[in-house]
């Protein structure tokens, strides 16, 4: 009987623990070159505390999955010049940004933790570069979906 409760008090801790990303922080990470065709989009999401951390729903780009949104992680992806949509569904409802990718630029996405209907939900949004390269200095990269 003791054995299950601590078992059950345990397991918050392991989730929570497990929700985070755990690669390179940013400063050292080395990025592959990029094409002067294409462009680079880096997605981040800030350490949450508790609330919505354990939620990792996947970001599509046009309707394929490039990455999750990884309490404190970020990732990133190089595609040619383009209008691109970026989705993210949590929650019932979907969060969609539009860009429209130049060759050579840099967009940042961050992906915000909000409170929706039922839990967490993850809403896309692009911010300024300097805004998204203060912020992803805290965040380790994620390579796996």
């Amino acid at each position: 009987m003791f054995k299950i409760i601590k078992i059950k008090l345990l397991l918050p801790f392991v989730f929570l623990l497990t929700s985070c990303a755990t690669g390179q922080i940013y400063q050292d990470v080395t990025f592959k070159e990029r094409s002067e065709n294409d462009g680079r989009i880096y997605f981040y999401r800030n350490k949450a505390g508790g609330f919505g951390s354990g939620i990792r729903p996947p970001i599509n780009i046009d309707g394929l999955t490039v990455g999750r949104a990884i309490s404190g992680g970020f990732f990133y992806v190089d595609r040619p010049q383009g209008a691109y949509n970026i989705s993210v569904k949590s929650d019932i409802k979907e969060n969609v940004v539009s860009i429209n990718l130049k060759g050579g630029e840099t967009y940042y996405v961050q992906l915000k933790t909000r409170m929706g209907l039922m839990t967490a939900r993850i809403i896309p949004e692009v911010v300024d570069s300097l805004k998204g390269q203060q912020e992803i200095q805290a965040c380790k990269l994620d390579n796996g979906l």
